[in-house]
């Protein structure tokens, strides 16, 4: 699988995070801008960060994002407003 840029996506989206690229993961968007999607667990219990431009997880403690050149996540599906 490989990441899905997330230029169209917007608040209440389900996306699909692909942990380490095997483990798969249903997430929906809470917020957004220009550059990147927020996404929370159903529960709301955590919150993960994702570049709009590549779909890649965006964490700076651990060094994850393009700018890093390594991330351990990426959105892999997209459904609207569901």
């Amino acid at each position: 699988m490989k990441a899905v840029k997330l230029n169209d996506v917007r608040v209440g989206d389900t996306l699909t995070r692909m942990l380490g690229g095997t483990v798969p993961m249903q997430l929906r968007v809470t917020r957004e801008n220009e550059k990147f999607v927020y996404c929370a667990t159903p529960d709301g219990a955590d919150e993960w960060t994702f570049e709009r431009d590549s779909g890649v997880e965006y964490d700076p403690g651990l060094r994850w994002g393009t700018e890093f050149g390594a991330t351990g996540s990426f959105i892999a599906e997209i459904k609207k407003g569901t």
